[in-house]
């Protein structure tokens, strides 16, 4: 994933500004939900080719959509006096946003939960094959056999 370099909140000055702003910034609630939708399909797909794309998308909709939530914050008075009917769907479209966001974070909350469940029994099998298998004459535990699983190499590249 490619690194989105950060922007900064912009100084509004004026009804058309803010009107044109406010549907600058219903454009990026709508790319957003779009890349999240995307992201979650292709985590439940599994299909993790196309993944680092989708999330470059949700990373650069996110970055837009951070930088006017700041905007907003920073010229709050003159959005309240000209937002008008704009502001009221921006709200309306942010908050159809959060069950979407909320989804997505399961989705991948669950697909992380069962990435590491599927590592850690792998590690459980190959240490079980290392442990020793019984206690000698002595009262001394067995070296593992010979044939016994190695190191587990990982490649995060498919």
């Amino acid at each position: 994933m490619t690194p989105v370099k950060p922007k900064i909140a912009r100084v509004l000055a004026g009804p058309a500004e803010v009107a044109g702003f406010l549907v600058e910034l219903r454009a990026a609630i709508a790319d957003l939900r779009s890349a999240l939708l995307e992201e979650s399909a292709l985590v439940e797909a599994m299909d993790l080719r196309a993944l680092p794309e989708a999330q470059t998308k949700k990373a650069e909709a996110a970055n837009r959509y951070r930088v006017g939530i700041e905007t907003i914050g920073a010229n709050a008075t003159i959005v309240k006096a000209h937002g008008g009917s704009g502001l009221a769907r921006l709200k309306t479209e942010q908050a159809a946003l959060a069950p979407i966001m909320e989804r997505n974070l399961a989705v991948l909350a669950t697909s992380h939960a069962v990435a590491e469940g599927l590592i850690r029994g792998a590690v459980e099998m190959a240490a079980a094959k290392r442990a020793p298998q019984g206690y000698g004459a002595a009262g001394q535990a067995l070296s593992p056999p010979l044939h016994a699983a190695g190191p587990i190499v990982v490649s995060r590249s498919l």
